[in-house]
């Protein structure tokens, strides 16, 4: 998946958990754990899920439909947000085990 251009901050993404309730083709029908429902694009970030996966990624959220508005997510992978986080944090942490703290805990 090219990442989305207009992405202007880390605040532009969210980070859901959710459970896949159905399989529709070129999409996903999935269910929050607090009843909200979503729609999943299947991308290379998301093409492994199947029905009842249990699951969790940062997603892209846009409006789609013309008299019937949906809010659509796409989801990135991992590598993904690991090059947008590094883009929008240059002086940041060098890597993500020195985001998490866990380079403090090998150094001892």
């Amino acid at each position: 998946m090219e990442i989305n251009t207009d992405i202007k901050d880390l605040r532009d993404l969210t980070l859901i958990r959710f459970i896949v309730k159905k399989d529709c083709g070129t999409y996903f029908k999935a269910r929050g754990y607090s009843g909200e429902k979503y729609i999943i694009i299947k991308n290379d970030a998301s093409k492994h899920l199947k029905e009842a996966s249990d699951a969790s990624y940062h997603v892209i959220k846009e409006e789609k439909g013309v008299l019937i508005k949906r809010q659509v997510c796409y989801p990135i992978s991992s590598a993904e947000f690991e090059d947008l986080f590094y883009k929008f944090n240059p002086e940041g942490p060098k890597s993500m085990k020195e985001l998490n703290g866990f380079e403090e805990f090998q150094s001892n």
